[in-house]
């Protein structure tokens, strides 16, 4: 049986004010799902361009883009999922040996993390 959500947020003013709670200003809020125990927050980068991470060239070229899912700080006593649709850029520079790279959002995750930068740091912290 799937459940249905319990409250949908879809305007930007709300999402804003749900954002500044997580406090990741590179990030663009596109809905707020909230259920009974989790929230589900759906973004995706702010900024139009990436950088390659090998030669450092700016791009606007997009790929291709994929869902990423993050685990992050509780809120309010719910378990909050990030869906991170994360873009990948074509690198211009001809020298360059990497052709496709995924961007990142400092300050959100690293390259396969599976939790946020904010949860990570909280278990480590725990953990030590």
């Amino acid at each position: 049986m799937v459940k249905s959500c319990n409250k949908v947020i879809k305007s930007s003013s709300q999402c804003k004010a749900i954002g500044r709670l997580l406090n990741y200003k590179d990030l663009f809020y596109d809905e707020i799902r909230i259920d009974e125990g989790h929230v589900e927050i759906y973004a995706h980068g702010r900024k139009s361009y990436s950088r390659c991470p090998i030669c450092g060239a700016k791009s606007y070229s997009v790929h291709s883009h994929y869902v990423r899912v993050l685990s992050s700080l509780p809120l309010h006593g719910k378990q909050v999922l990030i869906r991170l649709t994360t873009r990948r850029f074509r690198c211009k520079n001809s020298k360059c040996p990497r052709h496709v790279f995924s961007e990142l959002i400092p300050g959100v995750c690293e390259r396969h993390d599976r939790r946020t930068a904010c949860a990570t740091e909280l278990l480590e912290n725990l953990l030590l």
